[in-house]
């Protein structure tokens, strides 16, 4: 059966992706929750530099996992009350440029102890204040 040269690449990156060296350097779902800004803005700054070959980083998924967590984490928040934000709807999505924005607010010398979760709580909450009738239903 001939092989086409793009399954080439795929089967190359599988091979990569699977080798216990390169899984041993994955962190796993809890690890990537606490991920500090500074961490997360290295990782996206090696994967930027990779241009179209990051979709085959495995770090590509970490940090979009690492970014639906902080949404799934400021989603829970916003049920205690009073109420820290009072977004239109929860059912809302960001732009990547804008998520970064969150990132890069965080002052330089905090980032290392700052996790992105608290990086897009803080973020999340100054986009949608409440006003004081509405943050305390």
């Amino acid at each position: 059966m001939p092989r086409s040269i793009f399954s080439l690449p795929v089967m190359a990156a599988m091979l990569l992706l699977s080798s216990p060296l390169i899984a041993a350097d994955v962190p796993d779902a809890a690890a990537s929750s606490v991920m500090s800004v500074q961490q997360f803005l290295n990782k996206a700054k090696h994967l930027k530099e990779k241009g179209p070959f990051a979709l085959l980083s495995p770090d590509f998924d970490l940090l979009s996992h690492v970014g639906e967590a902080a949404d799934d984490a400021w989603k829970a928040q916003l049920k205690h009350s009073p109420k820290p934000a009072c977004p239109p709807s929860t059912d809302i999505s960001i732009k990547d440029k804008d998520f970064m924005a969150f990132m890069h607010a965080i002052p330089k010398e905090d980032r290392d102890h700052i996790s992105v979760n608290e990086a897009y709580i803080q973020g999340m909450n100054k986009r949608y204040p409440c006003n004081e009738s509405s943050s305390h239903y």
